[in-house]
Order: C-alpha cells, then structure tokens, then sequence
C-alpha cells in the first residue's frame, strides 16, 4: 500500500506543479533522481544506513546499467505520452507485462504458471476497457509515402518522422522491462536496501534525465551539440557544402528544417552558407546560453511553485523506496500489477470526487474485471 500511496500522492503533486508555473517535466523527473542521491547519501554520511558495499565480482557495470535503463524508460514513457494519445500510452503501458514475461523467458527460462496468465489477462483487459476511450486518436502516426519528385533527404526525413513515435515507444518498453528484470535478478543490487540502491543508482539516472531536460525543457538539442562541436574543428562550412540538400535535418535535430530554410531565403543568402553562419561557433555560443538563461529565469521566476517542487521530491524518494522493494521481494510483473491497480484507483477516486458518469457502461465493467484479475493473481502468488 506504501507504494500505491506514495504514487497516486506524487501524479497529485506533480500535476499541480507542472500547471502552477513549472511546466518542466523532464526538469522535475532530474531533480528527482538528484535529491534521492543527495538524501540516500546523507543518511549513508550520518550513519542512518549501511554505507555502499564495493560491487561483486563480475557485477562492476550492473548499477550502471539498471539506472541508465531506469532513467532510460522514465525518460522515453515521458516522450511516448507526448507524442501519442492516452489511449495508445495506456496500451504502452500494458504491453509491459507481456514483454517482461517473454524477456523473462529468454533471458532466464523462467515460465508462467496458467493461472497467473489468466489473471494477468484479466487484469490487462479489464485495464484497456476502463482506461481508453473511443474517440478518434488525433495522435495517430503519420502515414509515410515515397515522393519521387522530392529530394532522398526529405524522404528520409519524412520516413523517420513518421515512426519516430513507434521507435520510442518499442524503446521505452524494452528499457523499462529490462532495467526492472535486472533490478530484481542482479545479485549485487538484490543485496543493498532500497535507500541503498538509491544511492547507488540516482546518480547516474540523474545524468539520463538531465540530459533528456536539457533538450526538451532547455530547447538545447542534440543536433545544437554536434553544430558547436563541428564549429570548434572548423569543418562545419565544408561538411554543409558535401553534404546533399535535405540531409542537414539531422543537424539540426529540434530545428524545423523548412523553416531554417525560409529563414535562408528571407536573408537572401545561399542555404548552405546560411547553414554555416548558423553554424559559427559565436552563434552557437550565444544561442546555447541565451537558451539556457531564458530557462533559469522561467524556472526561478517568483511564480514558480518551488515549496511543491521540494514536496515531489521528497515523495518521489517514497515512490523509489517503495517501488525498488516490490521490485526486488516479488518481481517486475508484480510491480507492474501494482502500478495497474494505481490506475484502477485513480478512476476510482475520480468517480467519488467528480461524479460517476466516467464509470458508466463499458469503464465501470472494465474496473470490476481488473479488480477480480488482480485478487486472483494475489492469491495465485501467495499459493505458488
């Protein structure tokens, strides 16, 4: 219940963080990952808890690993929910459970029993009916035809923008799966507390979701890196003029490419070589800090709920201590169960609050089938 309580306490917190002057989500999500480092090791330095022991043999890169697939699925189930509908990430969501069973499978042989496949499927299906809805998906993936008369580039371009969606969303469950299956079977992390592998792990999953920030809080995109880091070698006007018209997109990962383009025909210069003043390392210096200024002060600006913020961190440390332990002591699809029943009481609590009108029909079927999925499947747990 611990960590049930803790999850539905921080969506509360975090939403009205993310509306009341904040609206940076992957800012919040480092800041999470930071504080849980600072506080874990604080209770280590005061003695509250057992300092880190030194990693076991052959298990030197396994913390490293879990987080960054940790900090990895945090931050591409983030990207999935803002580029698809909350019906799909639903499903997204759901596929969880039959990817950590067949990852489970190949990687460990280790199989279901029956009874817990149908409770399983009871769970996911009475899910879906509860938490999805009929209406058209206005985020539906693009579709993707070949245009001859337009140049390669902008067909790559047009290819990639066009299941970019679906890669992320593949990503995000695999990584989300795989980090939970070897938080649960690495020897090295199975002995160390949850605060313990708090302090082991936040750190680094600090640094995935700084990153993943600076990109889509910040607005400093990969594309900008490898722009100054091609200014400071002095090839970026050569590397512009070889390469074919519609391939400089990948530069400019995050830029509209058509409108660096108009941007080009508005200051009557060629395109390429507006590319390369675009490209100069004084420009970039200037953009990356001017971007990097406008975000401070909108972060720091005196509307920002910055007493809030402090609160979701301090849940969010609850969250991991509670989510690492389920983890660890039962097992990710257990975890995965109990994220579902998260779901399940959202609705729930939103009927008694609201009105239950959202509960008619179809989505009140779908909780009563989900609630009886998920009693069966403790009890099948308890007896296996």
């Amino acid at each position: 219940m611990g960590s049930v309580a803790s999850s539905v306490a921080i969506v509360m917190v975090n939403k009205h963080v993310l509306t009341s002057g904040f609206p940076f989500a992957s800012t919040l999500t480092a800041l999470h990952q930071l504080f849980g480092f600072f506080f874990a090791n604080a209770l280590i330095f005061w003695g509250v808890i057992p300092s880190l022991p030194a990693p076991q043999p052959r298990q030197h890169f396994a913390r490293l690993l879990v987080a960054a697939l940790y900090a990895s699925g945090l931050v591409l189930m983030n990207q999935c929910l803002g580029l698809n509908s909350v019906s799909f990430y639903q499903l997204l969501k759901m596929s969880s459970i039959p990817t950590i069973a067949i990852l489970q499978f190949l990687m460990y042989g280790t199989l279901l029993n029956f009874a817990t496949i149908v409770s399983l499927l009871l769970i996911l299906f009475g899910v879906f009916v509860s938490s999805t809805t009929e209406s058209h998906d206005p985020n539906a993936v693009p579709e993707f035809s070949y245009n001859h008369s337009k140049p390669m580039g902008d067909n790559v371009r047009a290819l990639v923008v066009a299941f970019y969606p679906l890669m992320i969303s593949i990503l995000a469950v695999l990584t989300t799966a795989l980090g939970q299956i070897l938080l649960n079977r690495s020897p090295d992390l199975k002995r160390l507390s949850s605060l313990q592998s708090i302090a082991a792990l936040s750190f680094t999953s600090f640094l995935v979701c700084g990153m993943s920030a600076i990109a889509t809080d910040v607005g400093i995109y990969p594309g900008d890196w490898i722009r100054f880091v091609l200014s400071l070698t002095g090839v970026s006007n050569l590397l512009y003029h070889i390469l074919p018209s519609g391939f400089e997109w990948l530069l400019f990962s995050g830029e509209d490419l058509d409108a660096v383009m108009q941007a080009a025909r508005e200051n009557g210069v060629d395109f390429h070589e507006f590319l390369g003043g675009v490209s100069s390392k004084a420009y970039l210096t200037e953009h990356i800090l001017g971007k990097f200024v406008s975000f401070m002060t909108k972060a720091a600006a005196p509307s920002a709920p910055l007493g809030w913020v402090f609160i979701s961190c301090l849940l969010s440390v609850l969250a991991n201590l509670f989510g690492f332990a389920v983890i660890k002591e039962t097992g990710p699809i257990t975890y995965q169960v109990v994220g579902h029943f998260k779901t399940v009481l959202t609705l729930v609590v939103g009927a008694v609050l609201f009105g239950s009108e959202g509960l008619l029909g179809g989505r009140g079927v779908g909780l009563i089938i989900a609630l009886v999925g998920m009693f069966l499947y403790t009890r099948f747990i308890e007896n296996y």
